[in-house]
């Protein structure tokens, strides 16, 4: 099988069509090569060169991820270099042509994105606000699985198809008697994929495999655990340069982080915390206390939902007049 490229023209004219071909997205049937003749270019992509054996992927929802990732991975690993893995031309060859049909239906740009962010699920007051959020949630998730629209750290594991690829290559362990066996634990906990590929050693080979590995061995983990822990964890870059670990270094590292996360402390009556915007990253007033199981800030008791935070941990989001924090600092 041979692999394409679009060439770039092509793919910056599709980039910047986005909002004009929603509806072409929106659809069901194959329409790149029409729309490239319709801007003059029917020779809008080349031929590499190279060539991979033949593969299909399979179509459907979260479910097909491992799979296919496992075959994409073994058709192209040796065949493409890591210039060329982290070339859109490649992917936007793949989700718009040859793998338009799987993209369709594992991306539908219409539902949910099993990982829009979750800032991105703010509603507007009005109607046409929320029609604007709407619109844009659509053209972010264009933007995010068939092209690189996506920050930088997130980009190549948010693209419809080199999410398949990135995700093996990272996970893919030569030296464990099942190789893939942390690629499919990886697609396996949503809350750890999306966790991992935000943060800016998403790309690290040898940190993420350490990670996995450190949360696998705690299956007992909550969502909090596991934020908690890939925080602390790139909180650590602030101190070691992550790049630099080889295995044992990232893996003691990991070991390291895994017993305070295990030691943190949890809310009980009379304790004091602070409260940290998820967002911004500021916190909320003075220091907050729990009196009579409610959160008091100055004397004030301030209304949170959950209501009762009590043997809630750090790291737990809540929320304070529809803003998410996170609690800090319990002592």
């Amino acid at each position: 099988m041979k692999v394409y490229f679009l060439k770039q023209k092509a793919l910056d004219t599709l980039e910047k069509d986005i909002a004009n071909n929603i509806e072409k997205y929106q659809g069901t049937e194959q329409w790149a090569e029409n729309y490239f003749i319709s801007k003059d270019m029917p020779n809008y992509y080349f031929d590499t060169e190279i060539e991979v054996p033949d593969y299909q992927l399979i179509k459907g929802g979260p479910e097909t991820d491992f799979k296919n990732a496992k075959t994409l991975y073994e058709a192209f690993s040796g065949k493409i270099n890591p210039v060329q893995a982290s070339d859109l031309r490649l992917w936007g060859y793949l989700a718009h042509v040859q793998h338009w049909d799987y993209m369709n239906i594992r991306w539908k740009i219409d539902a949910p994105d099993d990982e829009d962010d979750e800032d991105a699920d703010t509603q507007g007051d009005e109607q046409g606000e929320d029609k604007k959020t709407n619109a844009n949630k659509i053209l972010d998730r264009i933007g995010f699985r068939y092209f690189f629209k996506a920050s930088k750290g997130k980009a190549f594991v948010r693209q419809g198809i080199s999410r398949l690829y990135w995700s093996a290559y990272l996970t893919y362990d030569e030296e464990h008697e099942n190789p893939y066996e942390y690629t499919e634990y990886f697609f396996s906990k949503q809350d750890i994929f999306t966790s991992i590929t935000e943060r800016s050693y998403a790309r690290n080979k040898v940190l993420v495999l350490a990670t996995l590995k450190a949360l696998k061995s705690h299956p007992e983990f909550g969502r909090t655990e596991i934020r908690l822990f890939l925080a602390k964890l790139n909180q650590a870059g602030a101190i070691k340069v992550l790049d630099f670990l080889d295995k044992e270094q990232a893996e003691e590292l990991c070991s390291e982080v895994m017993t305070e996360v295990i030691n943190v402390k949890a809310l009980q009556e009379g304790s004091k915390f602070k409260a940290v915007d998820n967002l911004t990253g500021k916190k909320y007033g003075a220091n907050l206390s729990i009196v009579d199981g409610k959160v008091v800030a100055v004397g004030k008791v301030i209304n949170t939902k959950p209501q009762n935070l009590i043997g809630k941990k750090e790291g737990t989001q809540f929320i304070i007049a529809g803003r998410k924090y996170v609690i800090k600092d319990i002592k």
